[in-house]
């Protein structure tokens, strides 16, 4: 029979040969595993943050009548979401495009790029997005003299953006509901919005 201070001894030895035998996988695991994927993971929150500010001048390019910057710079933030494998960051690239082709009156490559930006909104039930989605496909429908779609297609933005509520939505959509009954000559339904 062992004596119990022979069985302690085994024990500390047992238990110092684990932690110090264990000792350069641990050093290996962080240095060379979980170090590497926090870094990975340091990146991509660097790059969405560059994409997002990306998205912001994007957007300020818009507004400054500046169609072609806007257009590569929505290009880029595609570039980047494709790289990371982003969905909600391509809905809004490919909304930025297709703002920026139909302000441009490129009405097939604004409707090719509003469509995307509208499965995308779809699939990730995104309700900003899919209403000023609708908006521009909206728009180029009536460019393209669809009427019965293009109103279609803003009553549907209109009841979204009323359900967020997005006033500035709201408005966008009855404006170009506006637009609509104005381009088939119905200036009194016209007057409504």
């Amino acid at each position: 029979m062992r004596s119990p201070v022979c069985s302690l001894k085994s024990t500390r030895l047992i238990f110092a040969t684990l932690v110090f035998g264990l000792s350069p996988l641990y050093q290996f695991a962080s240095c060379c595993l979980i170090a590497p994927a926090m870094a990975q993971t340091e990146i991509s929150q660097a790059s969405n943050t560059q994409a997002e500010k990306l998205v912001q001048q994007g957007n300020q390019q818009l507004d400054s009548n500046q169609w072609e910057v806007a257009i590569e710079t929505f290009r880029q933030v595609l570039t980047i979401s494709k790289q990371h494998g982003d969905r909600a960051l391509a809905g809004k690239a490919w909304l930025g495009l297709g703002t920026a082709y139909f302000f441009q009156n490129e009405n097939d490559r604004a409707l090719t790029a509003s469509q995307q930006s509208l499965a995308i909104a779809r699939e990730l039930h995104d309700l900003n997005l899919e209403a000023k989605s609708l908006s521009i496909l909206g728009g180029i429908y009536n460019n393209q003299e669809a009427y019965a779609q293009a109103l279609e297609t803003q009553q549907q933005a209109l009841m979204i953006a009323q359900s967020i509520p997005d006033q500035v939505l709201v408005v966008n959509a009855l404006r170009r509901i506006g637009h609509i009954y104005t381009a088939q000559q119905n200036y009194a339904q016209a007057l409504e919005f």
